[in-house]
């Protein structure tokens, strides 16, 4: 139980960290949803690609 709430106690105090790192100014390209679409899309072609080149 100790190893849980430490791990949620990290957790917690590094998205509180990080908030605010994220702004729409350093990443234009993904203001919509259909913007995150096309990119998840996008990045999960490049990992097809990638996987078929190491194990086919």
């Amino acid at each position: 139980m100790e190893k849980r709430k430490s791990a949620k106690m990290r957790f917690e105090s590094a998205l509180s960290q990080a908030a605010g790192a994220w702004s729409d100014k350093n990443h234009p390209e993904l203001k919509t949803k259909k913007d995150v679409g096309k990119y998840l899309r996008d990045l999960r072609k490049s990992w097809d690609k990638r996987l078929k080149k190491i194990y086919i």
